[in-house]
């Protein structure tokens, strides 16, 4: 998950720099992103850039369709401009941000998580992908994907600043386990242990006793600390 997270933050890096200057790859897929990260690298990089965009340059006479499970449906032609990339890079970092989800590589298509006959379309694998982006990142991520699925044009998609703003810091699975040890440290500096009665078995009274008391977030701390402490 952190992988993850990690590889689209470096992306989004890249397509910000590009919009930020007008400028667009104009052929966004899988294939055409590099990834050094695995192999002793950093971040991301494109290439088959032949079809870049740059304001003022003049178009080239043969332009791609768009790659199979990237390509924009809903207009006809091969696309050129600023907002080329916006709706292929969309399902790339959906793709880069979900693929930690196992249910979501078992679903994939091929070498696209989507078949080019369901892009833009309310489909299962839509709605699985939507799913795990909204319980791993939030209800905003989730919002920028399915406005950019349903888009009516390249323009009405969401610039890729605003997915940075709202991609967290770390994975949930970091979060939740640094939350864990920052609860436990809590609870072992504030605890007081009278001696030796606090042996492991008064602990659990203790945290039982909480519990009946009507103090679920006291019992869960306790038995948090229970866990680091003896185990």
């Amino acid at each position: 998950p952190q992988e993850s997270l990690l590889l689209a933050r470096s992306l989004l890096q890249v397509l910000i720099s590009l919009e930020e200057k007008g400028l667009s790859h104009g052929d966004l897929s899988g294939v055409n992103i590099m990834l050094p990260h695995f192999v002793g690298g950093e971040g991301v990089s494109l290439v088959d850039v032949e079809q870049l965009y740059i304001p003022g340059m003049e178009k080239p006479d043969i332009l791609p369709e768009g790659s199979p499970g990237y390509g924009f449906p809903r207009m006809t032609g091969p696309l050129w401009g600023p907002f080329t990339d916006r709706f292929p890079g969309s399902i790339i970092l959906a793709e880069m941000l979900c693929f930690c989800e196992k249910d979501i590589v078992k679903a994939s298509w091929g070498e696209s998580y989507f078949p080019p006959d369901e892009i833009c379309k309310d489909t299962p694998l839509y709605d699985l992908m939507e799913g795990v982006l909204e319980e791993r990142y939030g209800s905003q991520i989730a919002a920028i994907f399915r406005r950019n699925w349903f888009a009516e044009s390249p323009e009405d998609c969401s610039p890729f600043v605003e997915w940075l703003i709202y991609l967290p810091d770390e994975a949930r699975e970091e979060k939740e386990e640094r939350e864990a040890e920052e609860r436990t440290a809590k609870v072992k500096a504030g605890l007081v242990l009278p001696k030796k009665e606090w042996d492991l078995e008064g602990l659990l009274a203790r945290a039982e006793e909480l519990g009946v008391k009507g103090d679920p977030r006291g019992a869960i701390e306790l038995y948090e600390y229970i866990l680091a402490a003896f185990t």
